[in-house]
């Protein structure tokens, strides 16, 4: 079974955004990884990916705003970073080929994933962002790791 029925619930208080690499330690990544990222604009989800990403790769990683999805490949796997926030409904969201993505293996980050979770994927882990200048609280709801 993938998912545990209870998951388990982790908070964290960051003072540099620019370490969110830190949690490559904590999240354990297998082939197809989904991970829900979500908070106001500028909680730091781009943040997270950029500088998650620089653990793997010294691609210049960029927020897909305006391109909904980049793709990026790493020496160890595929990144896939999306941003859901302009896509206005179901149709849209199929019409960029979401479903299309989530069938390739890669690390899958998802920014804006709680407007259409009924649509996507159950999450691996689901990490929440509340910026409380000058600290960001990180809520991570793992779904998958047995403690």
């Amino acid at each position: 079974m993938k998912y545990m029925t209870k998951p388990i619930i982790l908070y964290f208080n960051v003072v540099n955004p620019e370490k969110y690499n830190q949690f490559y330690d904590i999240l354990k990544f297998n082939k197809q990884t989904i991970v829900f990222l979500d908070g106001d604009i500028g909680s730091g989800k781009t943040t997270f990916v950029k500088s998650f990403s620089k653990k793997f790769s010294n691609q210049n990683i960029h927020s897909p705003t305006f391109s909904l999805i980049n793709e990026y490949i790493t020496p160890k796997f595929k990144i896939f970073h999306y941003d859901l926030y302009r896509i206005n409904s179901t149709q849209e969201l199929f019409e960029i080929g979401v479903d299309n993505y989530f069938m390739q293996d890669g690390l899958h980050f998802i920014e804006w994933a709680s407007k259409y979770t009924n649509f996507l994927p159950h999450p691996d882990y689901q990490i929440q962002f509340h910026n409380y200048n000058p600290y960001r609280i990180l809520k991570i709801t793992d779904y998958v790791k047995q403690r």
